[in-house]
């Protein structure tokens, strides 16, 4: 048995060249790791004895480290929206931020915390199973293999395009092609009748499931805002909403305004519960509109009752903790 240092020179086939040749072996060695998690240039170790040559591992470890997770909110911490515990989400709906319900009709989701990790639960009628789904963009998955893996070997993993179901199965990992052209959906799922937890799901390239890591809660979130950005609500009184404007006549404002993060599309607007303008000659409850936009900026425009001349500063705020407004660039 001879151990010796290899640089990847290739991965579909895996080739590699010993320190001290000059060439590349000419032949796909076998591997105790999946060739999917290697990169061209890693350092691996390999045995070789005789006419066999194994690949042991990426250089300073087993070479099963982490794949980055291309799933979004991969843990369900994020809730923008502040949906409650165990509330009916309408089909299509999003639950938790990059998670929607596509049950074919409206679901109760609940979820529990402990310890800082979340337990999402998925509550099956009796004749209906219960699904959920995130989109992932066909820029996020260039032409590959891919594998899904989750925290609950019971539940139901698929990807499906709008043209194909890609794979679909129990057993908590599931691996599918992709050509690239096409978003996927990814889907959590349960049987009629039963009641399914999961505290993650994760999707990366290659053959292999590897380790799951926790993104931090600032990365998820960061990763959220790219679909769908909300300011204010969650019981904040005196809440700011929006940068300073101006009133540009007595009844109407323009408010430039950034996107906390750039956002995947130019976004749509809505907002809830009481939104006011405000000026230094008074304010009063406004309806908002967003106009001049792209995926990076726009103009909000309030609407309100007449609060007096035009061309006072002012800005739009929620005074009793019920006022929001929403960016939505979501698939």
């Amino acid at each position: 048995m001879a151990f010796k240092r290899a640089i990847v020179t290739a991965v579909a086939p895996l080739r590699i060249l010993i320190d001290g040749d000059t060439v590349p072996i000419p032949f796909t060695p076998k591997s105790l790791i999946d060739p999917a998690t290697l990169a061209v240039g890693d350092v691996v170790h390999a045995d070789q004895s005789g006419h066999r040559l194994v690949v042991l591992g990426r250089a300073g470890g087993l070479g099963l480290l982490s794949g980055r997770n291309l799933i979004i909110n991969s843990n369900f911490m994020v809730n923008q929206e502040d949906k409650a515990s165990g509330a009916s989400i309408a089909d299509n709906a999003y639950i938790l931020d990059g998670w929607k319900n596509v049950s074919g009709g409206p679901r109760s989701f609940s979820w529990s915390d402990t310890g800082g990790v979340r337990a999402f639960t998925l509550v099956s009628e009796v004749v209906f199973g219960t699904q959920v789904h995130q989109p992932v963009e066909a820029q996020n998955l260039p032409a590959g293999t891919y594998t899904i893996s989750c925290s609950n070997t019971a539940v139901r993993l698929s990807a499906t395009t709008s043209a194909a179901t890609l794979v679909s199965g129990t057993g908590g990992v599931r691996t599918f092609t992709t050509d690239g052209t096409l978003d996927v959906n990814i889907g959590v799922y349960e049987t009629a009748g039963s009641t399914q937890t999961l505290t993650w799901v994760k999707l990366e390239r290659g053959t292999v499931a590897t380790p799951y890591q926790p993104a931090t809660y600032a990365d998820s979130l960061r990763e959220c805002m790219r679909y769908y950005q909300r300011r204010g609500a969650r019981g904040r009184a005196y809440a700011l909403l929006s940068e300073t404007g101006f009133q540009s006549s007595t009844t109407e404002a323009y408010i430039p305004t950034t996107f906390s993060t750039p956002m995947r599309a130019t976004p749509t607007l809505s907002q809830g519960g009481v939104v006011k303008w405000y000026t230094p000659g008074g304010g009063g409850d406004a309806t908002v509109t967003l106009g001049q936009s792209t995926s990076e900026s726009g103009r909000l425009t309030p609407a309100f009752a007449s609060t007096g001349a035009g061309n006072a500063p002012g800005y739009l705020r929620s005074d009793d903790g019920s006022g929001w407004l929403a960016f939505d660039a979501r698939l």
